[in-house]
C-alpha cells in the first residue's frame, strides 16, 4: 500500500471528505461537491463519500437525488450506528419533500 501509491491515494481521499464537510458547514455547496468528487475519485465507494453528497443535494433541494445518495450511503454498510441513524434520517428527510 505504501509502494504503490494506495496510501497516498487514501490520504487524498480523507482530505477531501474533510475538506468537504468543512465547506459544508461554512455553507460553501459548490466547494463541498467538488470535494466530494475528489473524495469519490481517491476512494470510490466509500459510504462518507454518498453521505456527504446527500447533505448538499438535500440543501440544494434536490430532493430525489438526495434521496439516492443516502440509498448509495447506507449500502456502503456504515459501521457506527449513530451514523446509520444520521443517515436514515437525512433519507426520511429527503423522502418527505418528494
Amino acid at each position: 500500500m505504501l509502494t504503490n501509491g494506495e496510501y497516498t491515494t487514501y490520504l487524498a481521499g480523507k482530505a477531501g471528505l474533510s475538506d468537504g464537510w468543512r465547506a459544508l458547514k461554512q455553507g460553501d455547496l459548490a466547494a463541498a461537491i467538488h470535494c466530494e468528487q475528489v473524495a469519490e475519485k481517491n476512494n470510490p465507494g466509500f459510504y462518507q463519500n454518498s453521505w456527504l453528497l446527500a447533505e448538499v443535494l438535500l440543501r440544494q433541494g434536490k430532493y430525489p437525488e438526495a434521496a439516492a445518495a443516502c440509498r448509495n450511503a447506507l449500502d456502503g454498510r456504515p459501521a457506527l450506528g449513530g451514523e446509520r441513524r444520521q443517515i436514515k434520517q437525512l433519507l426520511t428527510e429527503a423522502e418527505t419533500h418528494k
